[in-house]
């Protein structure tokens, strides 16, 4: 198993930056783990698409605001 962590756009704060390779660091001793900051969206769910393995990758969004996954027609409006 391989816990992969991405975003969209660059991390800019030093300080979220610090607590991702740390976070990666102490995972890393029980699973393999890799992050990725990608450049938008489609990249994003390519990224998923390609993964491999015996199960199926899970795209857990968040972000501050709406969901950027959830189409206008999902949302009711």
């Amino acid at each position: 198993m391989k816990l992969q962590i991405a975003w969209i756009g660059k991390t800019k704060e030093v300080a979220i930056r610090a607590l991702t390779d740390e976070y990666l660091k102490r995972i890393s001793r029980y699973v393999g783990a890799e992050s990725h900051e990608m450049n938008s969206e489609p990249a994003l769910l390519d990224l998923a698409a390609d993964t491999t393995g015996r199960t199926a990758p899970v795209l857990i969004p968040w972000r501050r605001g709406p969901d950027p996954l959830l189409r206008q027609d999902d949302a009711g409006a």
